[in-house]
């Protein structure tokens, strides 16, 4: 999580905008980020592991946003990171949730 607030707090001005013709790269990023910490948050917790990850992580998503818009200068808030920040979180919990019926 602290990673996960540096690097979205952080400035990087000078570092160069990278595009992958389907989706902006920083989109993948939000949501890559979300996805792993979904998943770390719920093997770390014990009960309710899977919705207290998920909402954990969009909390902390929704959060780093308003921290962006309301305590830097260089950077605002964006919906559409949220949005990302969410479907990484979903792919997420779906995946562990598929797991857990395995397993079963």
């Amino acid at each position: 999580m602290v990673f996960i607030g540096i690097v979205c707090l952080a400035r990087f001005d000078d570092l160069p905008s990278v595009e992958i013709g389907f989706a902006p790269t920083d989109k993948l990023v939000h949501g890559f980020l979300h996805f792993v910490l979904t998943i770390l948050l719920a093997r770390s917790l014990r009960k309710q592991a899977l919705r207290g990850a998920f909402s954990l992580s969009v909390a902390y998503g929704i959060a780093i946003e308003l921290c962006q818009q309301w305590f830097t200068t260089f950077r605002t808030a964006d919906t559409t990171d949220v949005v990302a920040n969410v479907a990484g979180s979903v792919i997420a919990a779906c995946l562990l949730k598929l797991i857990q019926k395995k397993r079963q």
